[in-house]
């Protein structure tokens, strides 16, 4: 009895949309402008008020505290709350602009290099840019991720200073120490926000890229690692060539997920077309 041989399937890949980094580095660039200057001016603050508010705070000799010095403190304290507040505005109204031109840049760069890598392997001509729906709302979803992460700078700024400076002055630390710390929290945060604008940059481009695949009709993709992350994730290096349903993402360590949507992951989906 003549046993049948199993029929390997047959793909033709399309070339791969990798994320553009210039929109990354752009998105970067605006928020560690806001950053530094947000930065800066705590600093000149702590550095004018804060040695006066720290003697007065920590004077042993409590009958020798005026009212004057009680204002000193409460008066440093909103300095302190007015820069937060005006910067908690800044990043607000930021926020929607910076989100908005972000995704609109990625949404055409990856429509326009999704178009031309399916003509040049299938030498037909294609247009994937009809804004369905489903397409909208899956930009939007994405717009409101990195609008909520950009909101989120300078409230997690606020915390780590507002712990540093009352620290400080509980325990008594000279200024050296305090605009130390300051610093610190500043390339803390500064890193943060690299972070987020090359997350975003790779979940926009999945997103968008998917959207458009899927108004052409293409359903599956290839998992391809990076090969560019310094600790890879050994799963998704194992994942590497698997054929995957794009709707539901690759099935990786019992979870399906789609290249980029964890952080700091920079795999990439590679569509097939089934021949």
């Amino acid at each position: 009895m003549k046993m049948e041989k199993r029929k390997t399937k047959k793909y033709i890949e399309i070339a791969a949309v990798k994320p553009n980094q210039t929109y990354a580095r752009d998105y970067y660039y605006t928020l560690e402008k806001e950053i530094k200057k947000m930065n800066k001016e705590i600093l000149t603050l702590i550095k004018s008020n804060y040695k006066k508010t720290n003697n007065t705070l920590n004077n042993e000799d409590s009958k020798k505290i005026t009212v004057n010095d009680a204002g000193l403190v409460l008066s440093f304290t909103k300095s302190l709350n007015s820069i937060f507040n005006k910067y908690f505005t800044k990043f607000d109204k930021l926020s929607f602009m910076l989100s908005n031109n972000f995704v609109d840049n990625i949404t055409k760069y990856t429509t326009n290099k999704l178009d031309n890598n399916i003509e040049v392997k299938t030498g037909v001509s294609v247009k994937t840019n009809k804004d369905t729906l489903s397409f909208l709302e899956r930009k939007q979803l994405q717009i409101n991720e990195s609008v909520n992460l950009i909101k989120s700078i300078p409230q997690k700024y606020h915390d780590k200073i507002n712990f540093a400076v009352n620290e400080s002055l509980i325990q008594g630390r000279n200024l050296s120490y305090l605009t130390d710390q300051i610093e610190k929290i500043g390339g803390i945060t500064r890193r943060r926000a690299k972070n987020i604008a090359l997350d975003q940059l790779n979940k926009a481009t999945n997103v968008i890229n998917n959207a458009r695949l899927e108004e052409y009709g293409i359903t599956k993709a290839r998992w391809q690692h990076s090969g560019a992350s310094k600790e890879p994730r050994p799963d998704h290096v194992k994942a590497t060539g698997t054929v995957y349903n794009i709707e539901a993402g690759c099935k990786i360590s019992g979870k399906y997920i789609q290249p980029g949507q964890l952080p700091n992951c920079k795999c990439i989906c590679i569509p097939v077309i089934e021949i």
